[in-house]
């Protein structure tokens, strides 16, 4: 019985290996082109509110009051799953809101969860530029401040104030091109096998 040997069978075989492992490379090169880019960005949201007691118009920081803080965060967090607010700010931004289904709406801004006690949170958002990044978060800081003044005049004891940072924007395709690469190893170990049972088949 002949020993298996690699390096033969690459002598023998290396146009099979080649050719194989060149398609699949191919194909995967093609749909990673395919994809359509993404950016990604996050805004960082700082809550504060101030509560009026009619009776003395007393303020009070709305960090020392736990619970007006819970109920501020909440409150600010729900209008970035709120499709009124989500559409507004979008096509603010010149984002075409067409084709997006309610459940779009709610998934367009993800909030990461604050720390225990923090009044921050950060607003995620993926478009397909740079550009288009920025401007959704300037227009969605424009539309929380329009919906923190209503909600304000509908409370009359308690003012919600909300302050952001710049927001930062990440090339997501910044990274190793993750499916050409795998479409190279996965081409290469389909050439050799393939390879290897058709040499076998002509031994035999």
């Amino acid at each position: 019985m002949e020993r298996f040997s690699l390096t033969q069978l690459i002598v023998r075989r290396w146009p099979i290996i080649l050719v194989l492992t060149l398609l699949v490379f191919g194909a995967a090169l093609l749909e990673n082109g395919h994809k359509a880019p993404k950016f990604s960005g996050s805004l960082t949201v700082t809550v504060q509110a101030t509560r009026k007691y009619p009776t003395t118009q007393q303020l009070i920081l709305q960090a020392s009051q736990t619970q007006d803080l819970q109920t501020a965060m909440a409150t600010s967090q729900a209008w970035l799953a709120d499709p009124f607010y989500v559409r507004k700010a979008l096509e603010t931004a010149g984002v075409a809101t067409d084709t997006l289904s309610l459940d779009d709406y709610a998934k367009t801004f993800q909030v990461v969860a604050p720390v225990a006690l923090s009044s921050s949170y950060q607003v995620q958002f993926v478009g397909t530029s740079a550009d288009q990044v920025t401007s959704v978060f300037t227009a969605l800081r424009g539309v929380l401040n329009n919906a923190k003044t209503t909600y304000d005049q509908s409370q009359g004891d308690l003012s919600i104030d909300l302050s952001y940072t710049e927001p930062t924007v990440t090339d997501q395709a910044s990274g190793l091109p993750l499916v050409p690469i795998a479409g190279l190893a996965v081409g290469l170990v389909f050439g050799f096998v393939i390879a290897a049972l058709y040499d076998r088949g002509v031994k035999a």
